[in-house]
């Protein structure tokens, strides 16, 4: 066993006899002179450094589940025989764990875009086919949480958009279209509160919100005007 773990040892096992004796009575000055020197002993050896060391630079961050985890396993036990002691092993057991993998997302169709993302612990793998506004949409239907919450953060974007839209242009009527107008249609009183935090110009309490006439269709219908013009 390395000097560094035998004093370790010693030391909590004086540390106990001393918690003991002191419930009673002072322990004896030759206890007291021993941990002393055993604590000193250890402040001098460079052991402890090089132990946690090895741990920080040879196996690094090692959380629960991953291949670093699994590496620390292997080298804790071949660190414990070596300093000789008996009966080391490694004992297997199961736990809930979350390993993060490769994160990426991008916006699909006729404006692609990609986006600088990172995943929650506990988040789930994207399907192979990708995330439509359908799903969503369908989520939010059926009172999934997540959904909500994802609909309420694009309506406070919306409401940040269409604030700086007011102020510019000050247009006399907002009309939402695509895929997802119908959807957010049940936000305009929530879009319409926000305002307030983004707009200047007071007419956007009376200006209206209404749904494209085309629905989804509104950006084929606006796309086809501008080419018979």
């Amino acid at each position: 066993m390395s000097n560094f773990l035998r004093i370790l040892v010693a030391a909590m096992a004086l540390a106990a006899s001393a918690g003991a004796t002191i419930a009673t009575d002072a322990p004896p000055n030759s206890l007291v002179v021993t941990a002393s020197s055993l604590g000193q002993s250890a402040l001098n050896d460079p052991a402890a450094f090089e132990f946690v060391q090895s741990l920080t630079t040879e196996i690094g961050q090692r959380l629960a589940g991953t291949e670093a985890h699994r590496r620390a396993v292997g080298w804790a036990e071949a660190r414990l025989k070596a300093a000789g002691f008996e009966n080391v092993h490694s004992e297997p057991f199961t736990f809930p764990a979350w390993i993060r993998g490769d994160e990426s997302a991008e916006i699909v169709g006729s404006v692609p875009q990609h986006l600088a993302v990172t995943a929650l612990g506990g988040s789930v793998a994207t399907d192979a086919n990708g995330v439509e506004a359908e799903i969503v949409a369908e989520a939010f239907r059926q009172g999934d949480p997540l959904a909500c919450e994802v609909l309420r953060e694009t309506a406070d974007f919306l409401a940040i958009w269409a604030g700086n839209v007011i102020d510019l242009l000050e247009p006399d009527v907002f009309i939402f279209g695509g895929g997802v107008a119908q959807l957010m249609s049940g936000f305009f009183g929530r879009i319409r509160e926000q305002l307030a935090n983004w707009c200047v110009n007071k007419r956007f309490r009376e200006m209206p919100m209404v749904l494209a006439k085309y629905g989804s269709d509104a950006g084929i219908a606006g796309a086809a005007a501008l080419c018979r013009l």
